[in-house]
């Protein structure tokens, strides 16, 4: 992508600072872009965390309620104790 950025670049006749300015909000908006992408992943792993702590929540009461213990390992699956 980048070469051919360069390659329209020199074929149109941009060049010094012109260029660098280009080269310059090319990375800037690459990195924003990145950084966006980082906050939407991270906003959907807390609301995929939160639903999994719900819906453990809710088979807890769920197995209380029919009287049968459960315990959540490390990975924070639910195992049934019969």
């Amino acid at each position: 992508m980048r070469s051919q950025l360069q390659a329209i670049w020199a074929e149109i006749g941009i060049s010094g600072a012109r260029l660098e300015t280009r080269q310059n909000t090319v990375v800037k908006g690459l990195e924003s872009l990145a950084e966006n992408m980082i906050a939407e992943e991270m906003s959907r792993k807390k609301m995929i965390t939160e639903n999994v702590r719900s819906l453990e929540a809710d088979v807890q009461k769920i197995l209380g309620e029919l009287g049968q213990a459960a315990v959540v390992d490390d990975c924070k699956l639910v195992k049934l104790l019969i």
